[in-house]
């Protein structure tokens, strides 16, 4: 419902007796305490009515406290946020389902009765619920709301369904337009503990003796793991060598297969463009093609070749292109051989991002952020002894490429590679999480990437909203953004914020935030002698900028400079 953009109408302050009337409300729909209604609207908050308009031109009134959504109201019904949720998570039942499910939901499905994860299989299993009963949905990985609808049907019709048809309308969904509302007011999927834990790969049933062949353990192990995504490794790093073979991907291939499909996808528009600068080239179109491992893209320094000019030289050597250096340091390609017996064999994969880019387009004006949702798995008790020695403490989320990156680290530092066979020798640790109990001394060896698809597998799954920029700026160098302050006409302080674009935050809802925050005005200048875009605010806000920029928008404090422009902050004194 609030997957596409809203329309706020008006937003208009509640009196004191408007609240007292809303809590009063609050608890006798659900049936809590006044103490219960008091933690969604604490005293001294500020409260607000804001009416919107959906996409599907439908009036909604959403209540807010300090401007974060709590409730909103239907056809004079009330329905919690997640944030209400998340404070009172017993407010409403709820049905589980399977993390892979989140994506759909958050593209607007409704929770299908096939996704609906159900304890026993009599009628008790759905509940005794009334068609249009307000629930939540949580997954079996995290216990805490990611969703907010209302049943289709009854529990009785629920379990006559025969397991088809829809089981609960999905109205409000983590990431969506309701809980990014208000910019500066987010906040992330509480890590709580799983509904259900995910199955055991410590049968014995699944792993004969030890003194078999190992190679039928493993494979029977990972066909247990279901929509495992086993990476291509595609970094180069200075782990141990023995480790960087395993992963059987050569960058310099990489990049030579990247360059030669960008010839061919983009002939039209570089022959229309040509002599085109190396520096373009490479950007434009070079970094956009296909990789083995988006999540961990390829550059030239991750080749033998280390600068884009040593490797566009052999590229002009094997005879694909003609590059003339027209002033020091400025090269061009001036001609392009489209007859090269090798450009003609090659075979590009095309970028399958037409359907993004559609989504894109009429999404992207509205978003908090250019986000994504991210799926992450959390260090649990089945993990911790690997993550734990590694630094990780319990209840970490990590990434895909996290993940991978941290095995890999703990295989090279503990020595277990095996030289002949370039297998992991397991130690106690990846026993336990792999298999389970050791059943004698015999070396165990599986590969490298199944002993991270295993331990990723064990963890619990969960989800975040995240930037979809990765904060690259021009020229392949790491964007920063920068923080500072200007004295303008009439000696007037105003803090000027740079980069903001390079990590996909959108400046209309980041200006909003700000506004709101600090009730200042805020503009859209030039940098001087540039295109770059630069935020103004009046007065100095520096920090109030640098806790945005981390707390809502995510963005590493190692990317952002200029805090020691901030205000200093008075100390009290302790009377």
């Amino acid at each position: 419902m609030f997957i596409k953009p809203i329309k706020v109408k008006s937003n208009v302050q509640l009196k004191g007796s408007d609240i007292k009337k809303l809590k009063t409300r609050l608890s006798k729909q659900f049936k809590i305490e006044e103490s219960e209604s008091s933690q969604v609207f604490p005293s001294k908050s500020s409260f607000s009515a804001v009416k919107i308009i959906t996409h599907g031109e439908q009036q909604v009134t959403v209540y807010t406290v300090d401007k974060r959504p709590m409730l909103f109201e239907m056809q004079e019904r009330l329905y919690p946020t997640l944030y209400t949720m998340w404070i009172l998570p017993r407010l409403v039942p709820y049905f589980t389902t399977h993390p892979q499910v989140v994506p759909r939901l958050y593209n607007g499905a409704d929770l299908m009765m096939p996704g609906v994860v159900k304890e026993g299989s009599d009628l008790k299993s759905f509940g005794r619920f009334q068609k249009d009963d307000i629930v939540a949905i949580n997954l079996t990985s995290n216990s805490s709301a990611i969703a907010v609808g209302s049943l289709a049907r009854s529990s009785e019709d629920l379990y006559m369904a025969g397991g088809q048809g829809i089981c609960v309308k999905s109205l409000h969904v983590f990431g969506d337009k309701l809980w990014g509302m208000e910019a500066s007011m987010t906040q992330q999927v509480p890590l709580n503990g799983p509904v259900l834990k995910a199955p055991s790969l410590n049968n014995q049933q699944d792993f004969p003796s030890l003194g078999s062949d190992p190679s039928p353990q493993v494979n029977k192990a990972v066909q247990q793991l279901e929509n495992i995504n086993i990476e291509s490794s595609t970094e180069s790093d200075n782990v141990q060598e023995q480790v960087e073979e395993a992963t059987h991907i050569n960058p310099d291939e990489v990049l030579k297969n990247m360059f030669l499909s960008a010839l061919k996808l983009n002939r039209k528009d570089i022959s229309n463009t040509m002599p085109i600068l190396v520096g373009t080239f490479y950007p434009l179109y070079l970094q956009k093609q296909v990789q083995p491992n988006p999540d961990k893209p390829i550059t030239v320094k991750d080749t033998s070749y280390k600068k884009l000019s040593t490797f566009m030289k052999k590229m002009s050597d094997d005879g694909f292109i003609v590059v003339r250096e027209e002033n020091k340091g400025v090269e061009k390609i001036i001609s392009i051989n489209y007859d090269h017996p090798e450009l003609i064999s090659h075979i590009p994969q095309k970028p399958n991002n037409s359907a993004d880019d559609a989504n894109k387009n009429s999404e992207t004006s509205s978003h908090l952020l250019l986000t994504k949702m991210t799926e992450l798995y959390v260090v649990n008790d089945s993990t911790k002894k690997l993550f734990n020695s590694l630094g990780v403490a319990d209840g970490k989320a990590l990434d895909k490429v996290e993940i991978k990156n941290y095995v890999k680290d703990y295989v090279a530092r503990n020595k277990l590679i095996n030289s002949p066979t370039k297998e992991v020798v397991l130690n106690d640790v990846l026993v336990e999480i792999c298999i389970g109990n050791r059943e004698n001394e015999e070396p165990i060896l599986m590969k490298l990437e199944n002993i991270t698809a295993i331990v990723q597998s064990q963890m619990d799954e969960t989800f975040e909203m995240r930037s979809q920029a990765g904060g690259q700026a021009k020229g392949g160098k790491r964007a920063v953004i920068q923080i500072t302050t200007a004295t303008r006409m009439g000696n007037k302080k105003v803090t000027l914020v740079s980069n903001l674009e390079s990590f996909g935050i959108n400046l209309e809802s980041f200006s909003k935030a700000c506004k709101v925050g600090v009730q200042a005005s805020t503009a859209m200048t030039k940098v001087p002698g540039t295109n770059i875009n630069q935020f103004q605010i009046q007065g100095n806000h520096v920090r109030f900028i640098y806790n945005l920029l981390t707390d809502t928008y995510k963005v590493p404090k190692n990317d952002i400079t200029g805090l020691e422009y901030a205000k200093k902050e008075k100390i009290k004194k302790i009377k």
